[in-house]
């Protein structure tokens, strides 16, 4: 098991029940940790990740992202992490990528990608409010298509393909 946080922090636990506190991976507080492909990634302010092949030992690794990254998901294509309005994908979880959406800060209101899961061959970052709805699934990118409920909240969605670790 794997945990993060404030400044930096990591903890493990090989039972879930005695957590062990590692030394701090940087400054940045992490937000979010994953694992696939027998590699853990977390994520979180300004940008910063960190990875490892064991729980133990991490190494710091560049996102290419600037803002906090809220969360992370691996899936088909490798991790995807979001924040704000910045989406990245990495296949391995050492080398990424930005992913173009076309979504500006003036589009949707609170700017700000929170959620990533990933499921049925496809990854879906959700908005802070829930209005923001990003699937990166097609072969190529859609124009922003806006859905109004009855409620008169309002869904954006766009769609993307993600093959090895690259948006398409």
């Amino acid at each position: 098991y794997v945990a993060v946080g404030d400044a930096g922090t990591l903890l493990t636990a090989a039972s879930g029940d005695d957590w062990q506190r590692l030394p701090a991976a940087g400054h940045s507080s992490l937000r979010a940790v994953a694992f696939g492909d027998g590699v853990f990634v977390a994520v979180g302010d300004d940008g910063a990740a960190v990875r490892s092949s064991d729980g133990t030992h991490w190494e710091a690794i560049d996102t290419g992202a600037t803002g906090t990254l809220y969360h992370v998901a691996h899936g088909g294509a490798g991790f995807v992490a979001a924040g704000g309005l910045e989406l990245v994908v990495s296949a391995d979880g050492s080398d990424w990528t930005a992913i173009d959406h076309g979504i500006e800060a003036g589009d949707v209101f609170p700017p700000s990608f929170q959620g990533v899961a990933y499921g049925n061959g496809n990854y879906l970052v959700r908005g802070f409010n829930g209005t923001q709805v990003v699937t990166v699934s097609k072969p190529t990118p859609n124009a922003a298509v806006n859905k109004t409920a009855a409620d008169g909240s309002t869904t954006q969605e766009v769609a993307w393909t993600v093959k090895g670790g690259e948006a398409e």
